[in-house]
């Protein structure tokens, strides 16, 4: 934000650039299981490549990398005389950049508990509608700010928005989340207790509790502390522990899927056989 201090933005970009390091490592194991067989380094067949994920992976990887690069130079313009309005205009690029992939991030996570519970609208209606809530917010504060409504240089409504956009973005999280862990945990106990059905279970707990915990602290943060500093700090974090936690469980359920053929030594009724074979859908 404009509203930083030179020196605060300096801190800033760094630990940016500290959790940008580890979602890049994250990135390269990621795409490994996307792209590659199981075993070996021998890429997967045309057929059985999972596209859609492939891009959104690329795609988030893109514009991830992109806003690193805005934080850079938004740091720098701090650092300048002269260049406030460049900096207003960068921060407005690094907020609407960082809304968007979490709006992506998050609508692959409904997407995947929409496809756990056998394409059931009813379950996912909650966190669709969570889910839309965060989209609003986010394109009501580009649209604002396109429109020369200058929210950016308003530390009022950056907190408001803040708090409505991470406020809905932790239910859409934890809703989504829980939803798809209580289907794979009954399924996993009702059929086989020790299938690594159960795993990819502790996964995508792990996984949500990860960026929730963020989510959350950011929230409180922009909620009870009049100082955008520590909300800027976290809003980082926040942004990484989401692009991270994708990762995450495309690279478990790959390592998983590689250790044996979970799904084929389950043995169970119609609705629960859909429910197990959702689960390798994470990775697809």
């Amino acid at each position: 934000m404009t509203f930083l201090n030179p020196m605060q933005g300096v801190v800033e970009v760094f630990m940016q650039a500290l959790f940008y390091g580890l979602y890049l490592s994250t990135f390269v194991n990621c795409l490994r299981w996307l792209l590659l067989e199981n075993e070996g380094w021998k890429f997967r067949p045309y057929k059985q490549m999972t596209w859609p994920f492939i891009t959104i992976t690329f795609l988030i990887f893109a514009i991830t990398t992109a806003d690193i690069v805005v934080s850079l130079r938004l740091a720098c313009a701090r650092l300048l005389v002269g260049e406030e309005m460049i900096a207003s205009y960068l921060s407005f690029i690094c907020i609407t950049i960082e809304g968007f992939i979490m709006m992506i991030i998050d609508a692959v996570l409904v997407y995947r508990c929409w496809i756990v519970y056998n394409k059931s609208w009813r379950v996912v209606f909650v966190p669709l509608l969570f889910w839309t809530c965060t989209t609003a917010c986010t394109l009501t504060w580009t649209i604002c700010n396109v429109i020369g409504v200058k929210l950016v240089d308003n530390p009022k409504a950056t907190a408001i928005g803040v708090v409505v956009f991470y406020g809905f973005n932790f239910l859409t999280n934890v809703y989504a989340s829980s939803a798809i862990v209580y289907r794979i945990w009954t399924t996993a106990m009702t059929n086989n207790p020790r299938s690594r059905i159960y795993e990819i279970c502790r996964t995508i707990t792990g996984t949500g509790i990860m960026y929730s915990v963020t989510s959350l602290v950011t929230l409180v943060a922009a909620f009870l502390i009049n100082d955008y500093f520590p909300e800027g700090i976290l809003t980082a974090i926040n942004f990484h522990t989401a692009c991270i936690a994708y990762n995450l469980v495309i690279i478990r359920v790959g390592q998983i899927r590689a250790g044996s053929d979970t799904f084929s030594v389950v043995e169970c009724n119609h609705s629960d056989y859909v429910a197990a074979r959702g689960v390798d859908s994470l990775s697809k």
